[in-house]
């Protein structure tokens, strides 16, 4: 006895809590980077070699033997943004994260220095692009709340006489809650899902211009975007729409998944709702966002 009692204080001695059966660990990097108008958040978007493809993430994975959070999260954020973790100063760590299969998330905030994000390098075999966004756009925008429920299957074979309990037993059920940021996700994870050939959102606006033509009257309508790159993505400024919850930040977001999936998108003018039939017919109507090729 009084050597189980020994070996029970030494294996609880040095014992790290964590969650009872959590199936796999997995740590984050929250990366924050600076840039001239604050803080922005850095994501990046998976490949498609890797079983989470399109999905807009932080980097990130599972905790190898021996490895805490932060040399898990650093280890990751090498791999695959090639930033030293040298240029990263973690901020702390988050609340954990656990999900009704087990997995045990933790996430940790980090700042990216200006040398770590020049060189970041995305491996092109799990990361297809990076950007960021303003943590202010965060603070402004309150995310939609969905939720769907857990109910439980219980087999025929379940032993209810040699657990003791009868068989109408009053299992629990849960209920998972998550969140969709904006309208313009929403309308693209649906069109997605749908496998619809195109995906249009109305705006303020005619479309996507070189300059928010709000404060810019020398401002040009763009009426063919054929690739989704940095350099259109700078082109929203963050400003939310009358006529949704999304600015065109989130509808260039919504078009860059749209297009991956091999669906056109178009931005048009709400005020003006008999341009869809011209859209339907196939004449030019605000900005069209070509679906992306194959290669």
């Amino acid at each position: 006895m009084r050597e189980e009692l020994t070996n029970l204080r030494r294996f609880y001695g040095d014992h790290v809590p964590t969650l009872l059966e959590a199936r796999h660990e997995y740590a984050v990097l929250c990366p924050l980077v600076e840039r001239p108008d604050g803080l922005h958040l850095l994501f990046e978007v998976r490949s498609a070699g890797v079983s989470q493809s399109g999905e807009t993430c932080f980097p990130g994975g599972q905790m190898e033997p021996g490895e805490t959070p932060a040399d898990c999260a650093l280890r990751e954020t090498e791999e695959e943004l090639s930033i030293p973790r040298a240029e990263i100063r973690l901020l702390g760590q988050g609340d954990f994260i656990c999900n009704q299969r087990g997995f045990l998330l933790r996430p940790l905030p980090g700042l990216v220095s200006p040398a770590g994000l020049a060189t970041l390098r995305p491996a092109p075999a799990e990361v297809a692009e990076v950007f960021t966004v303003p943590v202010e756009f965060f603070r402004a925008t309150l995310p939609q709340p969905c939720a769907y429920d857990l109910i439980p299957r219980v087999p025929e074979s379940f032993p209810y006489e040699a657990v003791g309990i009868p068989r109408d037993y009053p299992w629990n059920c849960g209920k998972v809650d998550t969140s969709i940021g904006d309208n313009d996700t929403l309308a693209a994870i649906v069109a997605c899902c749908a496998k619809a050939d195109m995906l249009v959102l109305l705006s303020d606006i005619d479309g996507l211009y070189t300059a928010n033509p709000h404060t810019h009257t020398d401002a040009k309508l763009i009426p063919l975007v054929e690739e989704i790159t940095p350099e259109v993505m700078a082109l929203a400024d963050g400003a939310g729409s009358a006529l949704g919850t999304g600015g065109m930040a989130t509808k260039l977001r919504a078009a860059r998944m749209v297009t991956g999936s091999g669906a056109d998108m178009v931005i048009a003018n709400g005020a003006h709702p008999e341009l869809l039939y011209d859209i339907a017919a196939g004449r030019s109507a605000g900005t069209r966002f070509a679906a992306r090729k194959e290669d």
